[in-house]
């Protein structure tokens, strides 16, 4: 597994961002790191695949939601211009299940537009380093909705299903191993 070190040749970022500004703001925030070196910068995963057609990137940070085709259902088609290309996706969503595909189609690191850009360094970083990160708002929150899920789902399970006491007295003996 290839590891980044500060001596070796800065890592290499592609900025996939459909907000001319806000893409220009992530550029200048990279290019201030001495080991990174944001190399490119297009506006849709078309304009990315062009891009990986003809460079090379060691990570890409993809916004989700863009013009043509969102980014993360896209993320194969970007690995398979570049084996070894790694992603972060950087987004203003919080849906677990948008988080969930980004993790299932194979993304490094999920980070919120408003974290901080220690975090943003940081996730390009471990990316590069092939190491997958998720920040501690976005497991707690995760894990909270699916807590909350779960208890719907007994909840409802058991206003389904009337058990008077006497049953399920039989229930747990039998449950215990006790015959008739």
């Amino acid at each position: 597994m290839p590891s980044h070190e500060p001596d070796s040749a800065p890592i290499k970022v592609l900025v996939v961002d459909d907000h001319p500004v806000f893409r220009r703001g992530v550029v200048t925030l990279l290019e201030s790191e001495p080991d990174i070196a944001a190399i490119g910068e297009v506006g849709s995963v078309d304009a990315a695949l062009a891009w990986l057609d003809q460079a090379r990137a060691d990570v890409v940070l993809l916004d989700n939601n863009l013009p043509g085709g969102n980014g993360i259902p896209n993320m194969p088609h970007l690995f398979a211009r570049q084996r070894d290309l790694q992603a972060v996706i950087l987004t203003i969503c919080d849906r677990d299940d948008e988080f969930l595909e980004a993790i299932r189609f194979g993304a490094c690191g999920y980070v919120l537009k408003d974290a901080s850009p220690e975090r943003l360094i940081d996730s390009v970083r471990n990316a590069a380093n092939h190491e997958v990160r998720i920040s501690e708002r976005m497991v707690r929150d995760f894990l909270k909705h699916q807590e909350q899920r779960n208890a719907s789902s007994r909840s409802h399970f058991q206003s389904a299903i009337q058990v008077a006491p006497r049953e399920r007295e039989l229930l747990a003996n039998l449950c215990r191993g006790y015959s008739n």
